[in-house]
């Protein structure tokens, strides 16, 4: 619900910041700590440098910095060197990611390219990879102070700071003599301590290992210094790194969705050439017999780890092992933080494929047991590991830790507070990680498009760096800054301007250029509608009498009403609300987004409306004048969309709408609630301007209607409109009944008996077939058997079969015939590009698919049930094909494709999969596992997520907002169906086929789906040809080499007939897999607009 406007926290009550130029950023990440400290303290005496420094940390942390400033004056701010007899040193090892990386570039200035989300968006993370021999081009900055400036002001009221960045890439060793070096030349013959954060840790460790003289010096003459402590440091490796050198983990997603200029797997060659990384792998003598062949490189499957790095990695667990001056109690302590979801251990399901195990013993990056040091003191923190180096009372516990060995800030035993973990003791992908990848690509597009940034979208970019840093370090919730933000900044320029009325009279006198109001199916006028169809010499009822007038969900009816001397309005549109009683917001939504297309096609700048479904009980007036309005908007954004593009307008937006109150009392409460609509402006496509008009006819005044000539041009976005012949199968028993339109004329029906053994058999023997000569066989017969022969003349591409669920069971696409006038012969598959539609459904049913652009969003779903007897390796295989698929796409080509993959009964809870396709407005959803349909509950036939759960159409889509096509590889197996030995061809079809019209059902255009179990391996191919034929126009033998050559270039996107008939020729000589793909839907359905150059390669 909508709010009053509320006061803001008092550390937020400041003026928003102004635009930080890029350079600047750079300049603010690049500065040492002294400097950053001095500017700190300049803030109040200088209001810009306040408005840089605000934006860089963002407010709550600027202002957290600011209150420790104030409540404990900072001595130690002074250039490192100078020297404070009263100081001890200290010296912060970051963790892993924890410090700046800089590149050189003309003149012998450096950037910083970690983290720096402009030179990511724009240039990739290549300049990242480490190559042997050629270390030399990447330079180290600072310690990153958005993580860990309070760590240091902290810190620094009690001793001399000194952050030491390193680079988190390079064999830890490096930075373990870098450390080393720093201690000699700056810091000689001085007691020092280290604190180190995670990885830190592990380089002071093995800094001792290699320099254990100058590690019994640090103690200085009177034992001030040579202490460690080590915040939640990996000291025998961490199960994440698993995560991350098999690209699960959300730090290099969401690098692969930041850089626009590598797919996810060249992310991942490049992230994998840190040696850093392997040396973090959980140690050997932590592992089992069964986890410990995460050292031998064929445990990696595909995935691009080094063996030369796995060796590495094992040398150095060796090392720390039998270095006894590692672990010694008396000098080093642990602070662990704890009750956080941890990885604690895993499966090897496969080669490249892992299940986690999760424990609340750990900091959400560490466990216990891959953490804690034998016999090494050990304090215990409910923190995540990311904000162990920030949290009040670790820093308060490092301050008596290091004065006096021991501290009563910190509890010595581990409290678990939250009780429960993950599904089945798994790790499971959290649906946020899915949701930030989308945000980040969005943010790294803008981006790179080069334009001139605003103060919001400069704060943007900061904070999702900072979502970056933070997420490296390994906080909870890494997003919170950027989750403060607006998902996307909505200027001026991009609302459509649009004022809301609010009037109060009778119906009929309201005076505009059309009137819309809804009419529930079945139902009797409501009064207002009973009264404008008296106006109308009741011409609603007697349409209604003779089925003239639908209201179906989402229909509308244009009636003129001119020379009606009792209706004021110029026009009525009657809008369908579907079954009364079940009104919700999401459909009058859709129902509003219908009604404005219609009328801004028909040049209507303005409409007056009443606000329906209030009455019914469904929902609140608020919620439904929030829905109208959404649905209003919902309408425009297209159209904005083409216009930014440079195409043509489609319609006019609208400019005015004026609501109908149906007495005072809905007047005043109206009244309210657009008032907070227009002073909350929640509705990023719309600028709501209100005005309340008193109830008085006669102070109306709308202004006169203007029109212009539509234009004839067909826009760009649409495909072709359907011409092949449309043949219509009907069955009653033994006798098949056919029928077909053909180029407008109606043949007439045809009858055929046939025995009834013989659908079932020949389906069958075709399901079976595994030469080219068996299919030709029994494709004949089938043609000759069942099909008239006249009709055979009719056949061409594309061709439509309207179908029932009886003759639906047929496995029509490998029926073929011979003719005279074509040399090969026809199948209706491969060459007549055959597309099955459901004769209950030849009108569409409910459903809103995003708009048909360059933009494309898809959701991958795989082998997503826990059980092992309904697990499919090759339904995972197919999944990651089609996320490579789509990403070489996206690399060739240019096109906005997000993927979003779900892959795995780890990935796959029921409840976040529906959370992800209500709130993604996916353009496909592609699902590879069990199906499961159910004759005597039709509606509920769907996807098997594990015993007893199921996924269906009805729960799936209840939102109204469908994908433009789900591809659903999910076979009909008799392991999901109790009681049911085997399935027969037929059957599984008319399986297929339930479950394709439950989908249609909920407003699903195109379902592509296998009517029998198909080959693993040429499942993954024809899923890679069809959306490469798709998408592009390209065979994906093509695209492959292309992508392996980084070569660029346009595409021409294929109907889904053409993209389909080329992927069942691709594999039609290698069994039956291709006859067993059917397609419900429009042949000449396009995934994505067509572009207006061809493809040259």
């Amino acid at each position: 619900m909508l709010n009053a406007k509320k006061a803001s926290p008092e550390r937020h009550t400041v003026a928003p910041a102004k635009p930080l130029p890029a350079r600047e950023s750079e300049a603010l990440a690049d500065l040492s700590w002294p400097l950053l400290l001095k500017k700190l303290q300049a803030t109040p005496a200088q209001p810009a440098l306040e408005d840089s420094l605000r934006t860089y940390f963002g407010d709550e942390e600027f202002g957290v910095l600011q209150q420790m400033l104030l409540a404990h004056p900072y001595r130690s701010g002074q250039p490192m060197g100078a020297r404070d007899v009263d100081l001890v040193d200290v010296v912060l090892l970051p963790g892993i990611m924890g410090s700046g990386l800089l590149t050189g570039r003309p003149g012998g200035q450096n950037r910083p390219l970690w983290v720096n989300l402009l030179r990511i968006a724009t240039e990739g993370i290549g300049a990242l990879k480490l190559v042997p021999g050629q270390e030399g081009g990447i330079g180290v900055g600072e310690t990153d102070t958005r993580i860990y400036a309070r760590t240091l002001l902290s810190l620094g009221q009690h001793w001399r700071m000194h952050p030491l960045a390193y680079d988190w890439r390079q064999d830890l060793g490096q930075a373990a003599d870098r450390l080393a070096d720093f201690i000699r030349t700056k810091l000689p013959q001085r007691p020092v301590h280290l604190v180190a954060h995670s990885m830190g840790g592990l380089v002071a460790r093995l800094f001792i290992a290699r320099h254990p003289d100058l590690w019994q010096s640090m103690r200085g003459s009177d034992s001030k210094g040579g202490r460690l402590i080590m915040l939640g440091t990996p000291n025998y490796g961490s199960y994440a790194m698993v995560q991350v050198l098999s690209g699960a983990e959300k730090l290099v997603r969401w690098l692969a969705k930041l850089d626009l200029r590598n797919s996810l797997p060249e992310v991942l060659k490049i992230l994998n050439t840190f040696e850093a990384t392997y040396q973090l792998l959980p140690a050997p003598a932590k592992l089992s017999t069964e986890t410990g062949v995460l050292y031998q490189r064929g445990t990696w499957g595909d995935h691009p780890v080094s063996e030369q790095y796995l060796a590495s990695a094992h040398a150095l667990h060796t090392l720390l092992a039998k270095s006894a001056a590692t672990i010694d109690p008396k000098r080093m302590i642990y602070i662990a933080g704890c009750n956080r979801r941890t990885l604690a251990g895993l499966d090897v399901v496969g080669p490249g494929e892992f299940r986690y195990h999760e424990t609340l013993q750990g900091d959400g990056r560490v466990p216990f047991e891959l953490g804690l040091l034998p016999e090494m003191p050990t304090y215990y923190v409910d923190e995540d590991h990311g904000s162990l180096p920030r949290n009040e009372l670790v820093l308060k516990a490092i301050t008596e830790l290091l004065n006096y060995g021991h501290t009563s800030a910190l509890p010595q035993k581990p409290i678990i507070t939250r009780g429960g973990t993950a599904r089945d003791g798994y790790w499971h992908r959290p649906i946020g990680e899915d949701l930030m990848g989308t945000k980040l690509e969005q943010l790294a597009r803008r981006a790179a498009a080069g334009s001139k940034f605003t103060a919001e979208e400069n704060a943007e970019v900061l904070a999702a760096e900072d979502a970056l840093m933070r997420a490296a370090a390994g906080e909870e919730r890494p997003t919170r800054r950027l989750d403060q933000l607006r998902t996307m900044p909505v200027t001026a320029a991009s609302r459509y301007p649009i004022t809301v009325a609010l009037i109060c009279q009778p119906i009929t006198t309201v005076k505009a250029k059309v009137l819309v109001l809804g009419r529930y199916k079945g139902a009797p006028l409501t009064k207002r509608l009973a009264q404008v169809d008296e106006a109308l010499d009741y011409w609603i009822s007697q349409a209604s009498d003779h089925a003239m007038l639908g209201s179906e969900l989402g229909q509308v009816a244009f009636i003129p009403g001119r020379n009606k001397p009792n209706l004021a309005a110029k026009a009525v549109l009657v809008a369908g609300m579907g079954e009364e009683g079940r009104f919700t917001h999401h459909d009058l939504r859709y129902l509003m987004t219908n009604v404005t297309y219609a009328l801004t096609s028909l040049e209507y700048t303005e409409f007056a409306a009443v606000v329906v479904g209030t009455q019914a009980g469904t929902m609140s007036e608020e919620r439904a004048v929030l829905s109208f309005l959404q649905g209003v908007c919902d309408a425009l954004q297209p159209t904005a969309k083409l216009n930014s593009d440079s195409r043509r307008r489609s319609g006019v937006p609208l400019e005015r709408i004026t609501i109908v109150a149906r007495d005072e009392v809905q007047f005043n409460s109206l009244a309210l609630t657009l008032e907070r609509i227009k002073d909350d402006q929640p509705l990023d496509g719309l600028h709501i301007r209100f005005e309340q008009i008193p109830p008085d006819p006669a102070a109306l005044h709308v202004p006169e209607s203007t029109t212009r000539e539509s234009t004839p041009n067909r826009p760009d976005d649409l495909p072709a409109s359907e011409a092949g012949p449309r043949i219509t199968i009907e069955r009653d028993g033994s006798r098949f009944r056919f029928s077909a339109l053909v180029n407008g004329a109606v043949i007439p029906v045809r009858e055929v008996d046939v025995q009834d053994f013989f659908p079932n058999s020949i389906s069958d023997r075709l399901m079976d077939s595994a030469t080219r000569e068996e299919q030709e066989t029994y494709g004949h017969l089938l043609t000759t058997a069942l099909f008239p022969v006249d009709f055979q003349e009719l056949l061409a591409e594309p061709l439509t079969f309207i179908l029932d669920r009886d003759t639906a069971g047929m496995p029509w696409e490998m029926a073929c015939f011979s003719h005279d006038r074509r040399r090969d012969t026809q199948y209706f598959g491969p060459q007549l590009q055959l597309t099955r539609q459901f004769r209950t459904m030849l009108s569409p049913k409910p459903g809103l698919p995003p708009p048909r652009n360059h933009d494309l969003r898809v959701l991958v779903v795989a082998d997503p049930a826990p059980e092992p007897k309904y697990q499919l390796p090759g339904a995972r295989r197919e999944g990651r094909a089609v996320v490579q698929a789509l990403s070489r796409i996206k690399q060739y080509s240019g096109l906005d494709i997000d993927v979003v993959e779900r892959i795995g009964d780890a990935e796959c809870d029921p409840l976040e999969i529906l959370a992800l396709i209500l709130n993604g407005n996916f353009d496909v959803v592609h699902f590879a596992g069990h199906g499961v349909f159910n004759t005597q509950r039709p509606g509920y036939g769907g996807w098997v997520f594990g015993e007893n759960r199921t996924l269906s159409a009805r729960e799936i889509f209840q939102a109204r907002r469908v994908p433009r096509l789900v591809f659903a590889n999910a076979c009909f197996s008799a392991t999901v169906s109790s009681g049911h030995s085997a399935f027969t061809a037929e059957e599984m079809n008319r399986n297929l086929a339930g479950v394709a019209e439950a989908f249609f059902e909920r407003g699903v255009r195109n379902y592509i789906g296998t009517g029998w179990p198909v080959n693993d391996v040429l499942a993954v191919t024809f899923a890679q040809e069809f959306y490469a034929q798709a998408l592009l126009g390209l065979d994906s033998t093509k695209l492959k080499q292309y992508s392996q050559d980084s070569k660029q270039g346009k595409g021409r996107p294929q109907t889904l007939g053409r993209a389909l008939a080329a992927a069942r020729t691709l594999i039609a000589h290698q069994g039956s897999t291709w006859g067993a793909y059917q397609h419900y839907g429009q042949a000449n359905d396009l995934l994505v607009a067509q572009q207006s150059e061809d493809f040259a390669p």
